[in-house]
C-alpha cells in the first residue's frame, strides 16, 4: 500500500479564516412571542433549514462569488480546466444534496437592536441572553434532536482530515465528519461581512486543494483522487452558510450549525411561516432547563403588565427568576 503524504501536513491546515471559531461571552437571539413560548414551555428550540433563511439570497451570494473567483483563477491559469469543472461539480452537488442537512441557529452580539428588533418581532417580540460557553455544554450533555441518536461532535477543525491518502488500493482513506454513533455535527462561527477576507478565504481552498490535485494527478487513480478532492471542496460550505453581504454587517450575526450525518434521510418536522412551510429540526434539552442568561422585551411592549407576565410564565415553567436577567429595552419608539 502506498501513502502520499498531503502537502504541509495538511492540504486545508492554515485556514485564514474558521481555525479559532471562539465565540463572545454572551450572545442574544431575537424571537417572537410564540417562539419564545414554545422553547420555555418545552426546553426546546427549533433550528432552521438553511435553504429556508430570512435572506434567501444567502446562498445564491457565496455560490456566485465561488464561481467568480475560480473563474478569475482558471483565466489566470492558476486553476486547471478539469478542477474548474471539479468545483462546479461539487459546489452544485453541496447545494443540491448537502444543505438539505444542514440546520441553522442564528445570534447576535448586539443586545438591544433596533434592526434585530424590526426584523424578527416588528418590535414586540423578545430576546433570550444566552451564554454561549453553558449553551454548548448543554447541547453536549443533554442535547436531543428529535428523531435522531443523540450524539455531536462539536468542532470546525480542519484536521478532521486524514494526514495521508491513499490512491493505490480501492479504498481512499479520509477522515469523516461522523461515525456511526454521531448523526450530527455542531460547528459556530461570526458571519463573515468583510469582502476582502472572503476572497482570501476561497482564494486559500481553491488554490491549495488545486495544487494537491495537480501534484498527484494520475489517470490511473483520477476518479479516486476526485473523490478525495472534492471531500476538502466540501469545506466550502463555510462560504455558504457564514458569508453575506457587506451590506448586512450591522446584523454582527453569529451562528451555530447543525450538520447532519445522512442528509438523504429527511427529518419530518414544517412550521408555517410568511404562508410557507419551513423545515426544522427540533433541539431538546432533556434533563435541564434552557440555559437562559437574560430576557428582555421588544420596545413596543412596554407596559407593566409584559413584564409581570413574562415573570409568571417563567416561574409557572420552573425557571428561576432570580438568575434570570429580566429588562425593557431602553430603545424609544416614536409610535
Amino acid at each position: 500500500m502506498e501513502f502520499i503524504a498531503l502537502d504541509s501536513q495538511y492540504v486545508l491546515s492554515e485556514l485564514p479564516l474558521f481555525r479559532n471559531n471562539t465565540l463572545p461571552d454572551k450572545l442574544y437571539h431575537y424571537t417572537s412571542i410564540y417562539a419564545l413560548k414554545n422553547i420555555l414551555e418545552t426546553n426546546s428550540l427549533w433550528v432552521t433549514n438553511s435553504k429556508f433563511l430570512n435572506d434567501s439570497t444567502e446562498i445564491k451570494y457565496g455560490y456566485n462569488l465561488i464561481c467568480k473567483i475560480a473563474e478569475e483563477l482558471k483565466k489566470e491559469k492558476k486553476l486547471s480546466d478539469d478542477f474548474y469543472m471539479l468545483i462546479i461539480d461539487n459546489l452544485n452537488y453541496l447545494i443540491d444534496s448537502k444543505l438539505n442537512g444542514i440546520y441553522v441557529f442564528s445570534l447576535a452580539k448586539e443586545k438591544d437592536s433596533l434592526l434585530l428588533w424590526s426584523n424578527y418581532s416588528n418590535f414586540e417580540g423578545y430576546n433570550l441572553g444566552i451564554n454561549v460557553k453553558d449553551f454548548l455544554q448543554q447541547v453536549e450533555k443533554y442535547g436531543e434532536i428529535s428523531g435522531a441518536k443523540k450524539s455531536f461532535n462539536v468542532s470546525m477543525d480542519t484536521e478532521i482530515y486524514m494526514r495521508t491518502v491513499t490512491l493505490k488500493e480501492d479504498l481512499i482513506q479520509t477522515d469523516k465528519y461522523f461515525n456511526d454513533k454521531n448523526e450530527f455535527f455542531m460547528s459556530y462561527n461570526e458571519v463573515i461581512y468583510d469582502k476582502e477576507k472572503q476572497i482570501e478565504y476561497i482564494k486559500y481552498i481553491l488554490t491549495n486543494v488545486n495544487t494537491y490535485y495537480m501534484k498527484h494527478y494520475d489517470e490511473k487513480y483520477l476518479k479516486k483522487l476526485q473523490r478525495f478532492t472534492g471531500s476538502l471542496l466540501m469545506e466550502l460550505y463555510n462560504v455558504l452558510l457564514f458569508f453575506k453581504e457587506p451590506a448586512f454587517k450591522q446584523e454582527e450575526e453569529y451562528r451555530i450549525i447543525f450538520i447532519k450525518n445522512n442528509s438523504s434521510k429527511e427529518f419530518k418536522n414544517h412550521r408555517i411561516l410568511n404562508g410557507s412551510f419551513i423545515p426544522y429540526i427540533e433541539l431538546r434539552f432533556k434533563e435541564s432547563n434552557f440555559p437562559l442568561d437574560s430576557l428582555s422585551i421588544g420596545p413596543r411592549n412596554n407596559s407593566d403588565i409584559a413584564l409581570i407576565g413574562l415573570k409568571s410564565f417563567l416561574h409557572k415553567n420552573n425557571f428561576n427568576i432570580n438568575k434570570i436577567n429580566l429588562y425593557n429595552s431602553k430603545i424609544p419608539l416614536r409610535y
